[in-house]
């Protein structure tokens, strides 16, 4: 399978959080970010709604429940700081190029708020498009102890396909 890189598990218990808010009889998952968390020009939709259906079907026992809190990436932050869920017991953070500061109070203002929080970061897979944040939020993710997803990693077989490979073109293999 698709191996992902993570950073930050070793700080603040990322993994641990994450485990333990898997395990509430109630699983709220907040998927909050720009163009790709609001499905933007994606034929098959946003990808909460996959992820919700994964989820389900691991978590049998479970409510589960995913909300999509994507906007575009110009108005994410304003947005989505008084729109995730009160009862969201885990925040997946998709990285924009427009986050900038408001990053690291968001994501503070989720843990906060006790929940856990899983950054994705999707900008490798267009090349050097963004890499200037790259080490804002790798910096981000080590300091408060929070998973980094790598997409470029989690992909990197899959984009091997023909079929993948027409969907994300660039990047490097």
């Amino acid at each position: 399978g698709p191996r992902i890189a993570t950073m930050g598990l070793h700080h603040g218990g990322g993994l641990a959080a994450l485990g333990a808010a898997l395990r509430q009889p109630s699983v709220m998952v907040a998927c909050v970010g720009g163009s790709v968390t609001a499905g933007t020009n994606a034929a098959a939709g946003p990808f909460s709604g996959y992820l919700e259906a994964w989820l389900r079907q691991r978590l049998p026992q479970q409510l589960v429940q995913v909300w999509n809190g994507g906007r575009p990436a110009d108005t994410v932050f304003g947005v989505m700081a008084a729109g995730v869920p009160e009862n969201a017991s885990i925040v997946i953070i998709e990285l924009s190029l427009n986050c900038g500061s408001q990053l690291e109070a968001f994501l503070r203002q989720q843990l906060l708020a006790r929940r856990a929080v899983v950054i994705l970061n999707w900008l490798t897979l267009w090349g050097n498009f963004g890499s200037h944040c790259q080490g804002q939020w790798v910096a981000l993710a080590v300091y408060y102890g929070v998973p980094l997803v790598d997409m470029e990693s989690a992909l990197f077989h899959a984009r091997r396909r023909p079929a993948v490979r027409r969907l994300y073109p660039a990047g490097r293999d």
